[in-house]
């Protein structure tokens, strides 16, 4: 599904509003996306179809993508690994930008300003000269708060944007496209006696070019994302100059999709080469830095008619460190009515181990700890079930998802034996769970009146310990109303409960 928005305070806010939803958190990671009882480590989050790189403590925080440069944001929930790979085992989330408008130039300033002496600005432009377009967002935001810390002492986040698209169509079978998105953010934040500061330098850029010549389209896709860290920590309200450990993370990217139609069958075959790198000066990277390399070839095939259509596919994936990898997936859909739609869709995700699970050389003196990565690590993976169904009638729809995900070779940490008075610890394919659940949506629109609710379930549970899995709220719900007011003000209310969540 799709959400659309002319503007909202951020990625975070108009996604939790949604039914299925959930959101991890916690410095300096801040808000990261659980889809299907899944943490945002095994969510794969896009940007115009190129992967967010840049996890710090494992987190992705969505935070980082400004807000008035987004069109819309498309989720798709279940393993999708087949098309997309890596960390897909509970859906995707796709961030589109906004495009230009057709056949004209605007330009738009927007403020808004809140609590925490809250203040957004920006300056959106948009250009359009025959074949060619292009947009430009600049900005610049401050807040009295930290992404993912709740206290407000001595905490902020100030933080400079931009975002630039551009597609070009010299021929009606060639497009050319392509995006750069750049922002720089401080933050600080009171720890104890202690200022700890964050400085994170986010780069997404990617090219693209689509061949078309009939039933027949090449595409080719260049894309390069990057996150440089730095933390810092002093006991005035300004960092030391020269001070802190320094993170770079790199993710060099190339896809070749071709596609081509014949009846009722649309077949799709392609290659995607991915090139990570990691540095980092704290020492706790073994070597200090590190590179991976993996190549991945897929295929899909679509029959379908007017009433039906079935999707196979598969993805096999080569790693240099760990081998290798198969992640099939068939789905189906059914329209037993012009009202009713069933779906149906069995498949398997995976999240390969990450630089830290491999590579980590970490000893803290203090605590009398160590804890080291283990280049034997295989990925972690999970079996979906997934069945659903939509039905729509004179502005009155309703929305069921039913699933079950079985989750095998979970990594997590594991005792080592004791040396030299430290407790050793390592990372291992231990772990099996599954999630399970239901979500529950409906909506209606009478007049100028508009109402949805919803409600989600899920069961998330450590087949090892018996547990829950931590985190996972077993029931959440929402419900908005929407209803113009005077003056052509568009009011709304949301209201979201989360009910209890295992957290130790």
């Amino acid at each position: 599904w799709t959400m659309s928005w002319d503007h909202v305070l951020g990625v975070a806010s108009v996604l939790t509003e949604h039914t299925g939803i959930q959101f991890t958190g916690g410095h300096p990671s801040g808000s990261g996306v659980a889809l299907e009882g899944l943490s945002d480590q095994r969510v794969l989050v896009l940007v115009d179809g190129v992967p967010l790189y840049g996890r710090i403590s494992g987190g992705l925080d969505l935070s980082r993508i400004p807000a008035s440069a987004v069109e819309r944001v498309e989720v798709v929930k279940g393993p999708q690994s087949t098309l997309y790979g890596n960390e897909a085992m509970g859906g995707v989330v796709n961030i589109i930008t906004r495009g230009a408008v057709p056949e004209q130039s605007n330009a738009e300033l927007r403020a808004v300003v809140g609590s925490d002496h809250r203040s957004d600005t920006d300056l959106f432009g948009t250009t359009r000269h025959g074949n060619f377009a292009a947009t430009a967002n600049l900005g610049h935001r401050f807040v009295e708060r930290t992404p993912g810390i709740a206290g407000t002492l001595g905490a902020f986040t100030d933080r400079l944007d931009g975002l630039a698209t551009a597609r070009w169509t010299p021929t009606s079978s060639l497009a050319l496209d392509g995006s750069a998105l750049v922002l720089n953010d401080r933050q600080r934040w009171r720890s104890g006696t202690e200022n700890e500061f964050a400085d994170n330098t986010q780069t997404n850029v990617h090219a693209g070019a689509i061949v078309t010549s009939g039933a027949r389209r090449l595409s080719s896709t260049l894309s390069f994302s990057e996150l440089n860290h730095l933390s810092r920590a002093s006991q005035f309200p300004e960092p030391i100059a020269g001070t802190g450990d320094r993170q770079l993370q790199r993710l060099a990217q190339a896809d070749l999709l071709y596609s081509q139609r014949a009846s009722s069958v649309v077949f799709d075959a392609g290659t995607q080469l991915r090139r990570e790198y990691i540095m980092s000066t704290d020492a706790r990277i073994d070597g200090g830095s590190r590179t991976l390399t993996s190549a991945e070839p897929y295929a899909q095939a679509e029959w379908s008619n007017d009433r039906w259509s079935v999707v196979p596919g598969a993805r096999l994936t080569w790693n240099e460190q760990w081998g290798t990898f198969l992640s099939p997936r068939v789905a189906a859909r059914v329209q037993v009515s012009p009202d009713l739609t069933l779906r149906a869709s069995v498949g398997r995700g995976f999240r390969a181990p990450d630089f830290k699970e491999l590579y980590l050389d970490f000893t803290n003196d203090a605590a009398f700890y160590a804890v080291h990565g283990n280049t034997s690590l295989r990925p972690e993976h999970s079996d979906n079930l997934s069945v659903g169904a939509d039905w729509a009638r004179d502005g009155l729809y309703g929305r069921a998802q039913l699933y079950v995900n079985q989750l095998h070779d979970f990594i997590e940490t594991v005792p080592l034996p004791t040396s030299d008075g430290f407790a050793q610890y390592t990372y291992g394919n231990i772990d099996r769970a599954t999630t399970r659940g239901a979500e529950l949506e409906t909506g209606l629109t009478y007049g100028a009146l508009h109402t949805e609710a919803g409600y989600a379930y899920l069961d998330a549970r450590d087949l090892g310990s018996g547990g829950p899995l931590l985190g996972q709220p077993a029931h959440s719900a929402r419900l908005l109303v929407g209803l113009p007011l005077p003056f052509g003000v568009q009011g709304s209310a949301t209201g979201v409960y989360t009910g209890r969540t295992p957290m130790e």
